[in-house]
């Protein structure tokens, strides 16, 4: 499915969360594991490959290799990156929308904006330690083409590493909840269908009332191993592809999210 797996690296802590998530998707997918650094000056390059050289030492299920770059625009560097080896995926740490980790809280959502791939971004409420590929995958969508532009992505993880998955949408509180079946309900209901077909297995769905992005956060935390969606890459609209809402999913969720920004948004 990949062909290699890139944890982008600052030397920090924070950074490297990503790392055991990244082990678990090589090793699944038979991928080469790329630990990658870059640094801003020679010094700082020296420290670097220490680093990577002491996280690369605590692989053992998957072929791994470290690079270190001297670049000053780290996001463009991840990006050339990728796009010099089709089939990459990105697995990174993200803080969502808290800034308080100081590279990797911008660096993540300059590259979603950028890359033509989808990124799995690791936030700082995921329990990375116990991270499986296994159960369930959650996919957010609402009615708009933007957002279903996740769902040939999520059929084919569901393939691979034999994920379940559960098709969700949103709808603001002041929508009746005991209504008939409304057109947005048929309309997940139709996505799930289409699917299933795609995936043959079956296919859960459900509509969920309230905030967005902590509906989604919840149910992917009562459901699935890690969530997917799509997002437009921008902020104020009350829909679950709105950039803010991502963001904050990958904020609060307990669990990595898939996020991938189509390419007719670049």
């Amino acid at each position: 499915m990949y062909s290699q797996i890139v944890v982008p690296l600052d030397g920090g802590r924070f950074s490297r969360r990503a790392v055991g998530p990244a082990i678990r998707l090589a090793t699944a997918s038979d991928a080469d594991l790329l630990l990658v650094a870059y640094a801003h000056s020679d010094s700082h390059r020296h420290d670097l490959e220490a680093v990577l050289a002491e996280v690369a030492g605590e692989v053992k299920t998957c072929p791994v290799r470290t690079k270190v770059e001297v670049a000053s625009d780290v996001a463009a560097a991840i990006v050339a990156e990728v796009d010099a080896e089709p089939g990459s995926l990105v697995c990174m740490s993200s803080a969502g929308r808290s800034r308080s980790a100081p590279i990797f809280g911008s660096v993540a959502e300059t590259v979603l904006r950028t890359v033509s791939t989808p990124v799995l971004l690791v936030g700082p409420s995921v329990d990375v330690d116990r991270f499986r590929l296994e159960g369930t995958m959650d996919v957010a969508v609402d009615d708009s083409t933007t957002s279903h532009a996740i769902l040939p992505i999520a059929a084919s993880w569901s393939i691979v590493f034999h994920l379940g998955l559960r098709v969700v949408t949103v709808l603001p509180v002041e929508r009746d909840e005991l209504a008939e079946p409304t057109v947005e309900a048929a309309q997940v209901h139709r996505v799930a269908s289409e699917l299933q077909r795609d995936v043959d297995k079956p296919v859960d769905f459900d509509v969920l009332h309230g905030d967005a992005a902590q509906c989604i956060i919840d149910d992917v935390a009562s459901h699935a191993s890690v969530l997917a969606l799509a997002t437009h890459g921008r902020t104020g609209l009350p829909r679950v592809a709105a950039g803010s809402v991502a963001m904050a999913a990958v904020h609060g969720s307990v669990r990595p999210v898939l996020v991938y920004r189509p390419i007719h948004l670049r």
